[in-house]
C-alpha cells in the first residue's frame, strides 16, 4: 500500500527505519478534494 502513496524510495526508507527523513521537492502539486457521501459510495 505504501507503493501506491508514497514514492519508491520513501515506501523502502519507511519500511527499514521506520521513518523517514524530511525532503524537498521544488514543483508539486497538492489536490484536495471533498465529496459528498464519498466513503458510504467506496464501501459499495
Amino acid at each position: 500500500m505504501l507503493l501506491n502513496i508514497l514514492p519508491a524510495e520513501m515506501a523502502e526508507e519507511l519500511k527499514t527505519n521506520g521513518s523517514t527523513k524530511a525532503k524537498a521537492f521544488t514543483m508539486v502539486t497538492v489536490m484536495f478534494t471533498d465529496f459528498k457521501d464519498f466513503t458510504g459510495i467506496s464501501e459499495r
